[in-house]
């Protein structure tokens, strides 16, 4: 699985997610959560039990790099609403970029 992903949240989907794709050896995974003692447990969790995967916790929205990214997982409640901020800017996504919420 040759992908490059970035995931928003880091609750149980994220965790979810997270362990799904370094089991099936995705490329890489960069995390953000606004608790960023959250993703760094996730990242501590899948390292734990995948070593050698790729992942890592990053300070802002921006780091997440989503134009290098094939996958964008939003496992937050943001966006569920109406009401609810746009965080993720149109000129931060790219055509071929796959978005799961």
């Amino acid at each position: 699985m040759n992908k490059k992903t970035a995931i928003l949240g880091a609750g149980g989907a994220a965790r979810a997610v997270a362990y799904v794709l370094a089991k099936e050896r995705a490329d890489m995974v960069a995390i953000f959560d606004i608790d960023r003692a959250k993703s760094a447990g996730i990242v501590e969790m899948v390292k734990s039990l995948f070593p050698q995967f790729n992942i890592f916790a990053v300070d802002s929205i921006e780091q997440l790099a989503i134009k290098e990214k094939d996958l964008l997982v939003n496992a937050t409640p943001i966006g569920l609403k109406d009401s609810d901020p746009v965080i993720i800017k149109e000129d931060a996504l790219h055509s071929e970029l796959l978005f799961m919420i």
